[in-house]
This record gives C-alpha cells, sequence and structure tokens, in this order.
C-alpha cells in the first residue's frame, strides 16, 4: 500500500525524494495504525477468536477448515472497509492472521493445517503470477503505443 501511495503520488506530480518517501511509509505503516486504526485491530482479533473457536468444533474436515480461513478473511476485510467502521482492511487481515497464527493455530490438527498451507500458497501463487502478467500486459501496451 505504501509502495502504491508513492506511486500515485508520483502520477500527479507530487514530491519524489527520500524523505517524502519514508515520510509516507511511517504516515501510513506505523502512525496511522497506531493512532486511528485500531477498530482494524480491535476487528482482527475478534474475528480471530471466533474462527479459533469455531476452528475447534472442527474434527477432521479439510475443506471446512480452509473454508473458514477464506471467510474470516475476506468477512474481516469486508467489516473493516465498508461498514461503518472505514478503517484499513489489509490492517484488520493482517490482525486476523497475527491471531490465527498466535492463538488460533493450536486448534487446527496438522493434516488439515498441511492442506491449508497447500490452498493458501496456490491461491498467493496464482495471484502474484495474474499482478505481473497485468502489469506486463499495461507495461507493454504503453511501450508499444509509444513506439
Amino acid at each position: 500500500m505504501v509502495f502504491f501511495l508513492f506511486f500515485a503520488n508520483l502520477e500527479k506530480g507530487g514530491e519524489v525524494g527520500v524523505i517524502p518517501v519514508v515520510q509516507s511509509f511511517v504516515r501510513n505503516s506505523l502512525v496511522g495504525p497506531l493512532l486511528g486504526n485500531y477498530d482494524a485491530f480491535t476487528i482482527g482479533i475478534m474475528y480471530g477468536f471466533l474462527a479459533s473457536l469455531w476452528t475447534r468444533r472442527v474434527l477432521g474436515d479439510e475443506i471446512e477448515v480452509v473454508w473458514l480461513t477464506f471467510v474470516f478473511t475476506w468477512i474481516t476485510f469486508y467489516t473493516c472497509e465498508f461498514t461503518f467502521f472505514h478503517t484499513s482492511g489489509i490492517l484488520g487481515v493482517i490482525c486476523l492472521g497475527l491471531f490465527w497464527s498466535a492463538l488460533g493455530k493450536v486448534n487446527i490438527r496438522p493434516e488439515i493445517e498441511h492442506a491449508v498451507h497447500i490452498v493458501w500458497g496456490f491461491v498467493q501463487y496464482a495471484t502474484d503470477t495474474l499482478i505481473f502478467l497485468l502489469c506486463g500486459i499495461l507495461i507493454g501496451t504503453v511501450a508499444i503505443a509509444e513506439v
């Protein structure tokens, strides 16, 4: 997000330099969460707690646990961004992940945890590939148009 804001500012003709970049990074990654986005932390921890309780009830269904990880991630992001909270969905999902890694993970059996890693690894690979493909198409289109 910090890089996106930097490049958006660059596109608009804003200041470019080391100091503005460092200030933007500190403001968006440290000061914002500490001062204004405590709702995101609360929402992420709340949904992490609920997901942990629900996961504890699942005895052996890999699909349900994988489904729970997707659903609670989406619900956390949606609650933060698109409800009356209007806070950072990214920070909410990060808090959900941190809570689940620290406390909720013990509720997932090791063989099911492996399935969760496999599915999320594939999703991560697919989305990274899609982003780089779209960036390549965009850059190629612009480069060809300027020639």
